[in-house]
């Protein structure tokens, strides 16, 4: 009878063991423990793939118990061997936490929310705070005055400087206008006036809605037309660059608020709205120039995006957000669903010519 009672406990233990072990799921199929990783990506060390984890540059494991004597194991989800092998390509390229993070989020691996808030900070904020903490200037319009007096003198050493001076034909005060009101935007100066009303015509002073024309390149979109059509800049430019002057469109107050308060899907959606509108000026501008020349409809400027460059694209795609935020975003709205029409336009012609050609799509 004793045997039999211990034979009854032991059950009652195999039974606690085995609800134990249901409870902890295992290990998938496609899941990855460390050492299959290293194994497929035999140039990245284990040292690398710890600290490459701790900066969200790959996915973070999960820890599974293996037994009472065995211990545990951490276990990588599926898909993290191409996101390692990716790091590693990017990395060879760029050592540097914040630009292989962008390029990963942009190809589509998953990066946690905090850490691609974290690298948009650091591309596009984190610089224009640390411009306006070296000037010693808390209000917006000192500070613009002091960076841009100390930017002047380098401007002929860089390629974007001299094509501002050439742009504004070498007029030294037209140059620091024009500055001085970039940064004013940027810092959220309260006294920037984008209006006509204190200049001498005698003269023939160019006003600040035409020094920023000039600087942008656009003036050709105040007269090239389609047809019949209207040239696409027909509006009071001084009147919109005073409107996004007095909302902060681009300051770096507004800048800040949208990244603090931007969702996953939100975020997600900047990233593709971004994308569209990039996809489509290389398509456009190159159609439109061969048809009209050189510089048609105010697209110059489009030669001089560095598309590459992140810092450039993280500004571009936290503007999307500022103008989202306050409710200006019709216009770009009707821009990418153009631009989505021509991009499934072409992508069904590609498939039809791949299809006459005879080749099957994997």
């Amino acid at each position: 009878m004793r045997s039999l009672e211990n034979l009854t406990s032991f059950a009652a233990w195999c039974k606690l063991v085995t609800m134990k072990r249901e409870k902890q799921k295992p290990p998938a199929p496609d899941e990855w423990t460390a050492e299959q990783l290293l194994a497929a990506a035999t140039s990245v060390s284990l040292r690398q793939l710890e600290r490459w984890r701790k900066q969200d540059l790959v996915p973070r494991p999960r820890t599974i118990h293996l037994g009472q004597g065995p211990g545990t194991c951490s276990v990588y989800p599926p898909g993290t061997d191409e996101q390692l092998l990716a790091v590693y390509r990017l990395y060879a390229k760029k050592r540097n936490a914040h630009y292989v993070r962008w390029y990963l989020w942009m190809e589509g691996y998953p990066i946690p929310l905090p850490a691609i808030r974290k690298t948009l900070d650091a591309l596009v904020l984190a610089p224009i705070r640390e411009l306006q903490t070296a000037s010693g200037q808390a209000d917006g319009f000192d500070a613009t005055e002091v960076v841009v007096q100390q930017a002047l003198p380098s401007l002929e050493r860089s390629r974007r400087g001299r094509a501002l001076r050439k742009r504004l034909n070498y007029n030294e005060a037209d140059v620091q206008s024009a500055m001085t009101l970039f940064f004013g935007l940027l810092f959220g100066a309260e006294d920037l006036s984008f209006h006509s009303d204190l200049l001498d015509e005698e003269v023939g002073e160019l006003s600040p809605a035409q020094i920023l024309i000039r600087t942008l390149g656009v003036e050709r979109a105040q007269t090239d037309r389609i047809g019949d059509g209207e040239p696409w800049l027909q509006s009071d430019v001084a009147e919109n660059f005073q409107d996004a002057s007095e909302m902060g469109l681009f300051s770096l107050e507004n800048l800040s608020l949208a990244l603090e308060r931007v969702g996953r899907e939100e975020l997600d959606q900047a990233r593709e709205m971004s994308d569209l509108f990039l996809w489509g000026l290389q398509m456009v501008v190159p159609y439109l120039e061969a048809q009209f020349g050189p510089g048609a409809f105010g697209l110059a400027m489009v030669h001089e995006i560095s598309f590459d460059d992140p810092a450039w694209r993280a500004f571009q795609l936290l503007g999307f957000l500022c103008w989202r935020n306050k409710g200006l975003s019709s216009g770009i709205d009707q821009v990418l669903a153009a631009f989505r029409t021509l991009r499934d336009a072409s992508a069904d012609n590609t498939q039809a010519g791949v299809v006459n050609s005879g080749v099957t799509l994997a």
